[in-house]
């Protein structure tokens, strides 16, 4: 395997441009460095999913009742759970979260193997049939290219982390052939802020990522749009019908992917969840094969007007037999493309959303078309119909509204569709925020508080880690102890505050030396007197593996300057007020412009 960091050992030039450059040159110069490594590693993982799926192909011929429709998906998945299970002995999954997850928890650290691993596992299971999409992955992978090199230049948390964006921004402008979209795209779902200090280093790795897909790629991109004439003013109230329907489907989308996730939650054993769910795939595509593999292909023939191919090799039904059975099978691609993704993953598979969501938003727009010109007599574009389609779903499953309607209008290659994009994308988004509170990347994140927003004060207390601030230079007494006894501790003590524990370290009581002051000098209580008697009850305390909204929230409703934290109920010191705020303003400070 490539020895990626003997690669990013970069010590002339690492130490060369610290000296030489101005800080903002020097961060622009390694996002290119990132952007261009993540869109050529999206590349690969692309062009190798093809090759094999083009092969993979040829064997199965298209012929009727072809059995390796329902073989081959699962001879993917089993390859990649061997190759996670015993291979990287690491589990990859939706990627998009696993970057979500590093930059809330893990300070953007991501690790050497995630770098390749979502590239392997995710290109074997689509290029092998699987129902699910290499973006998310692809952008795992971009992401933990930026961690890594960022780690190679010793950067510090807040450049690692804008590194770490700008591999995402790489890989997805390179996946999708859309620069402005990869940005956006990074801003929306990764909910980075733009600012000056952000700005030109994504728009590097945006350009970057682009140019090197666009050269190895060769011009041949994974959707070919032809050029469409402009709106009718007159189909806008078909626009707001589309949607509509769009965000009703994105609901939908997002229910039953979670539904499926949870009901595989019960099967403990993996290799049950590859028998069940993979059978089930497996059927699915021998009866739909258009539902094999990510699902460009249905999308091209649809753009391109070859109806007639979407079904050609359905093994059951003649699309040419019945318009009434062709609108059908349309339908159900809509709602089997969320059923078959969401088994591909929880079978084993490795991949993300963004195809299949395009996938659904195609076939959607389209069938909606077809209906109106077909059925009602009415004249639309079917074209111009699944475009709007694809950025309504888009927008609704995902969460990026700005995405979904830059990265159509990048495909056309203008802006002719613009107005009706907006009606399409605003509606859908609408629709779903009514149901759905969070995105399918979001929502696993946000049930465990591990999820970064917008909010400037969330996210600078996800940047908190408790054990930073933990204060434990204060004295400890025990209850059985005497007033004497903690006469002496005061005198050697900077603080005006002692636990009290017993023998185990389990926080009986706190003694505040303002509440004794009128006794200390009182030498007949000296012996008299126990630290039991002294002590005040822990009305509150903060438990070790306390998020910090919750640590905030304790110090607002117990009014306390200090509170005790505990580990499994034993003490281990004390948080202030002070720090906290301290820490807060530090974090504040470093991630604001310079």
């Amino acid at each position: 395997m490539i020895d990626l960091q003997k690669i990013l050992s970069f010590p002339g030039f690492k130490n060369w441009g610290i000296k030489n450059l101005n800080e903002q040159y020097y961060l622009l110069i390694i996002s290119f460095l990132v952007g261009g490594i993540a869109g050529l590693a999206s590349y690969f993982m692309k062009a190798s999913a093809n090759l094999v799926k083009n092969n993979v192909l040829k064997i199965v011929g298209f012929e009727y009742f072809n059995l390796l429709f329902f073989i081959f998906p699962l001879i993917g998945i089993l390859i990649v759970i061997l190759i996670m299970r015993f291979g990287m002995k690491q589990v990859f999954r939706h990627g998009i979260v696993t970057t979500l997850y590093a930059i809330a928890k893990e300070k953007s650290i991501m690790g050497i193997k995630t770098v390749f691993g979502p590239l392997i596992t995710a290109a074997i299971t689509a290029a092998f049939g699987g129902s699910a999409g290499v973006e998310g992955p692809a952008v795992a992978s971009g992401s933990a290219v930026g961690s890594q090199i960022a780690q190679k230049f010793r950067l510090n948390q807040k450049h690692t982390s804008l590194m770490l964006a700008c591999g995402a921004t790489g890989a997805m402008a390179g996946s999708l052939n859309a620069p402005i979209t990869g940005l956006i795209f990074t801003l929306e779902v990764l909910m980075l802020d733009l600012t000056a200090y952000s700005v030109l280093p994504l728009l590097g790795a945006s350009i970057s990522g682009v140019l090197v897909a666009k050269i190895m790629f060769g011009g041949d991109y994974l959707i070919s749009v032809r050029l469409i004439e402009g709106f009718e003013v007159a189909d806008i109230p078909f626009f707001i019908l589309l949607g509509i329907i769009t965000g009703l489907v994105s609901v939908y989308f997002n229910r039953s992917f979670w539904y499926i996730e949870k009901l595989f939650k019960k099967v403990r054993n993996y290799w049950y969840r590859f028998i069940i769910g993979g059978a089930v795939l497996g059927l699915m595509i021998f009866c739909i094969p258009a539902l094999y593999g990510e699902g460009y292909h249905t999308i091209n023939l649809i753009l391109q007007g070859n109806y007639e191919q979407i079904f050609s090799h359905n093994p059951f039904f003649n699309s040419t037999d019945s318009l009434w059975i062709f609108f059908f099978l349309l339908t159900g691609l809509v709602f089997f493309k969320v059923i078959a993704t969401s088994l591909t993953l929880v079978a084993g598979g490795v991949g993300g959303v963004v195809a299949p969501s395009l996938f659904t938003g195609a076939t959607l727009g389209f069938t909606i078309a077809m209906a109106l010109n077909t059925f009602a007599e009415i004249e639309v574009n079917p074209v111009q119909f699944t475009l709007l389609g694809m950025s309504g779903v888009f927008a609704g499953i995902l969460f990026a509204p700005l995405t979904a309607i830059f990265l159509i209008a990048e495909l056309t290659g203008g802006y002719t569709l613009m107005v009706p994009l907006m009606i399409v994308v605003i509606i859908s988004y609408l629709m779903v925020r009514i149901y759905v509170k969070h995105s399918i990347y979001t929502r696993q994140l946000a049930e465990r508080k591990q999820l970064l927003t917008h909010n400037k004060d969330q996210v600078i207390l996800h940047y908190m880690n408790i054990q930073e601030i933990l204060e434990n230079d204060f004295i400890q007494i025990l209850p059985q102890s005497t007033l004497g006894e903690v006469v002496k501790a005061i005198q050697r003590s900077r603080r005006n505050i002692f636990p009290v524990v017993d023998s185990k370290q389990h926080l009986k009581g706190v003694v505040y030396m303002d509440h004794i002051r009128h006794i200390i000098f009182n030498e007949k209580l000296y012996e008299k007197v126990r630290v039991e008697q002294l002590m005040n009850n822990v009305m509150t305390y903060i438990d070790i593996k306390d998020y910090m909204e919750t640590v905030m929230e304790k110090f607002s409703s117990s009014q306390a300057w200090n509170l005790p934290v505990l580990d499994e109920g034993k003490y281990v010191g004390f948080l202030s007020r002070s720090a906290v705020y301290s820490k807060y303003r530090d974090i504040m400070v470093s991630f604001s412009d310079e």
